[in-house]
């Protein structure tokens, strides 16, 4: 209880604590551990998106929707962190002007996912979201960290 009438204590706390949080905030988006959900809502016909994505592993659900401006297509996927921004350059790709929503999700069921598996299962799933490295050196770093935790 000392330094209560410090006023410079209180701007280091509070400025200690903005940076703590920012600085977390920052760690977690590099290592894009978890799912997203996207919501795309777009007045165009989605077929050929909702075509390449099925094509490529990803579960989708498609709705009729009606928005402000009239009648709307809404398709909803759920997705590994890290693959959002490939799929907003897709989305980009057939569909430039859409609209688009990212939430997180914090469980999942079941699904269908890309590479036929339900991404973040298992106590070390974050060793597959290292995004440090790249390439070669990411490969060698996750069979190095995998080998050593099953001793």
């Amino acid at each position: 209880m000392n330094n209560l009438t410090n006023f410079v204590a209180y701007i280091a706390y509070g400025a200690g604590f903005a940076a703590g949080t920012y600085i977390g905030m920052v760690i977690e988006e590099k290592i894009s551990l978890g799912l997203v959900s996207v919501r795309i809502i777009t007045k165009k016909d989605p077929r050929e998106l909702i075509q390449y994505l099925c094509s490529h592993d990803y579960g989708i659900t498609s709705l009729d929707g009606e928005g402000g401006t009239g009648k709307v297509k809404m398709v909803f996927t759920l997705i590994k962190r890290q693959d959002l921004l490939h799929l907003v350059e897709i989305i980009k790709l057939f569909h430039p002007n859409t609209f688009y929503s990212v939430d997180d999700v914090k469980s999942v069921g079941d699904g269908i996912f890309p590479e036929n598996r339900l991404p973040g299962t298992g106590f070390f799933s974050w060793i597959d979201s290292l995004r440090f490295y790249s390439g070669k050196e990411n490969e060698v770093l996750c069979s190095f960290i995998k080998s050593f935790l099953q001793f």
